[in-house]
């Protein structure tokens, strides 16, 4: 049963790397915020655990959790590593009194899995004999009562559809069915302090799974949520105390409060009494996970895995500021034109939305959009209007503007099948330019420039052939475009419209040259070189230069920079940002490049096997925002819930 449902939030913490820690504090609900404390040497420096949660101890000193190999081990604060069993075990649940460890353990078959027992000294957590199998049918996610001297655990229904609760002593003998058939499998089960009332959570149902069960579902039971439901322990009526999305982590030692995952957010949490009444909520950032209870109604919250990070980072030297944590959903950091806020894209859930961040990292503002996905933003000059590129449901994609003050959206233009596009707003933000690359990556390959208002009123002004990728037409403004023909080609600035000639801006002959990109003033361009070949990927070269023709430099790298919008020019193309190419030894690294000096100075690296960072200057050019996937440091922390 518990391939066909998961009953525990995963529980994956990843090998730590040398990254800052972020502060760990929930965001408040109705009750105000929730502050954590570390419990420290909680567990073993890089540590990789499965997605079985890990079990302490009420007095904070023994952990016990799963490694990568199904082992169970044992770790105290004087930093003791022990394994004491496992081969595959999974579902820990520790004594309250510390006298004993239940888990689950798989045969060699499919599905057979039972509940085994591992007696162990209180004092030092250490075994005091041999492991030994409990259940004598299948079963998981065993508890312990408080006194030590009975296990409740879910006991798999031989109709193949749901579990019963049942209780047996720890010594072993007669499995007492207490809850008998319920609708799923459970997900956690809880003792009251007292050891007289079990609280447990039952999963959605599954209506049908051929290779286990295709019995039908009452119509009671098909339930769009789990349930967190209370027997007594002697047998008797169940009685559904709430329906959640999230069953875990359950009731609190203590008896006084239980805490779910809310049916309306992914990560808000509820906090509630014992009867089931909602006391307060709080969130927890993407990389943090409540996962269990250590005494009294004090949470355990684990920390650790992958995150993606929007952090903020001066240029001139210092730590990076974390900002957010968020999910893979997030991208597209951008500053507003004073520097004071950025806003960020938040992806298809189910439509996406964009935030507006001052730059301590708080939301200012929620400007939902009515698009499945959006990219590409551009702030208007003014601070009013940001434009994006939206994708519907159906293609093709389209420009459109949401104003920032109202949040109203407005769409604009819609784009060619398969076109490239690159967008520049006019000075005094009543318009964009924005050309279309059409026809491909070969010959016929041309640009076609259109000028669009506010109100959504298009000309056209130019239509200008291009030749073969990376070719590329990039507007300047409403009467030029710094055009790069064939591959590689001269960079020009054309006319768009109307008297004038083109004027060649630099000679690009041989190898390989990437399509220019523009500094935010649209006064300097930057390209990738390798002049040796046309292999794009060995590119070590940059070409720096004035639109006007008046200035150019050429940049050598310690390293090949990558594809895609690299160099990120910053204003006045003082500084760029190149982000190295993905490498086999080491993860590669993204730098930052003074124009003038030529200096290179590494900022940080990331991870060679995730997407490339998003990076955004400030428009001072003094720090940059950029949003990466990171390794964090496993750890635990403890979050009081009580009633205040």
């Amino acid at each position: 049963m518990r391939l066909m449902i998961p009953r525990a939030t995963s529980f994956a913490l990843l090998t730590a790397a040398v990254v800052p820690r972020l502060t760990a504090q929930s965001t408040p609900g109705a009750g105000g915020p929730r502050p954590m404390q570390e419990l420290r040497d909680a567990l073993p420096l890089n540590v990789r655990l499965t997605d079985t949660p890990i079990a302490v101890t009420p007095d904070g000193a023994h952990t016990y959790f799963v490694n990568a190999a199904g082992d169970i081990i044992h770790y105290d604060r004087a930093k003791n590593t022990t394994r004491i069993g496992g081969s595959g075990a999974f579902d820990l649940g520790v004594s309250p009194v510390g006298n004993a460890l239940a888990y689950v353990k798989t045969t060699g078959r499919h599905n057979d899995a039972f509940v085994w027992i591992q007696t162990l000294n209180p004092g030092t957590g250490l075994p005091t004999g041999a492991e030994r199998q409990l259940s004598t049918h299948r079963g998981d996610v065993p508890s312990i009562s408080p006194d030590g001297k009975l296990v409740a655990f879910a006991r798999d229904d031989s109709s193949g559809v749901g579990q019963s609760i049942v209780v047996v002593p720890i010594e072993g003998g007669a499995e007492r069915v207490v809850a008998p058939a319920l609708p799923s499998t459970v997900a956690n089960i809880r003792w009251t302090p007292d050891g007289k009332t079990l609280y447990f959570g039952v999963n959605q149902p599954v209506a049908c799974v051929p290779e286990w069960s295709c019995l039908p579902l009452a119509g009671a039971n098909r339930a769009p949520t789990g349930s967190i439901r209370r027997v007594a322990v002697s047998g008797g009526p169940v009685t559904v105390i709430a329906n959640p999305r999230g069953l875990w982590p359950g009731l609190s030692p203590d008896g006084t409060t239980l805490v779910y995952i809310d049916t309306t957010a992914n990560r808000r949490y509820v906090v509630a009494d014992a009867s089931g009444r909602r006391r307060d909520t709080f969130t927890l950032p993407n990389s943090q996970t409540a996962f269990g209870w250590i005494r009294g109604a004090t949470l355990l919250v684990s920390s650790g895995g992958s995150a993606k990070r929007l952090q903020s980072l001066p240029l001139a030297g210092g730590e990076p500021r974390t900002l957010m944590e968020t999910a893979d959903a997030a991208g597209d950091p951008v500053f507003a034109p004073d520097g004071k806020t950025l806003s960020v894209m938040f992806r298809g859930s189910p439509r996406t939305e964009l935030r507006i961040l001052a730059l301590d990292g708080t939301v200012q503002k929620t400007l939902p959009l009515p698009e499945n996905f959006a990219q590409w933003s551009v702030w208007s000059p003014d601070g009013k209007w940001i434009l994006y590129t939206g994708f519907g449901d159906a293609p093709p994609a389209h420009l459109a503007l949401v104003e920032r003050a109202t949040g109203k959206t407005q769409k604009l233009y819609d784009l060619g099948p398969d076109a490239a596009s690159t967008v520049r707003w006019l000075p005094d933000s009543r318009g964009i330019v924005v050309t279309e690359m059409l026809g491909g990556t070969g010959k016929d390959r041309h640009a076609v420039v259109h000028q669009i208002d506010l109100a959504g009123k298009v000309s056209v002004l130019r239509d200008v052939p291009l030749g073969p990728a990376p070719s590329a037409a990039v507007p300047l403004d409403d009467a030029r475009a710094l055009v790069q023909r064939g591959s590689p080609g001269d960079v020009r600035v054309i006319p768009l419209g109307g008297s004038g000639s083109e004027r060649t801006v630099l000679a690009v002959t041989g190898g390989y040259a990437s399509a220019p990109l523009l500094s935010p003033d649209g006064d300097w361009f930057a390209m990738r070189r390798n002049p040796a070949s046309a292999d794009g990927s060995q590119a070590k070269l940059l070409e720096l230069a004035r639109v006007d023709g008046s200035s150019h430099t050429t940049i050598e790298l310690p390293f090949n920079a990558a594809a895609g919008t690299n160099p990120r020019l910053g204003p006045g193309a003082r500084d760029l940002i190149v982000m190295e190419a993905r490498r086999q030894d080491v993860d590669p690294g993204v730098y930052v490049v003074n124009a003038g000096t030529k200096a290179v100075k590494k900022l940080f690296t990331y991870a060679a096997q995730n997407a490339f960072p998003e990076i955004a200057f400030a428009p001072d050019g003094k720090s940059i925002a950029y949003l990466a996937w990171q390794t964090l440091p496993p750890g635990v922390f403890m979050m009081d819930v009580s009633s205040r």
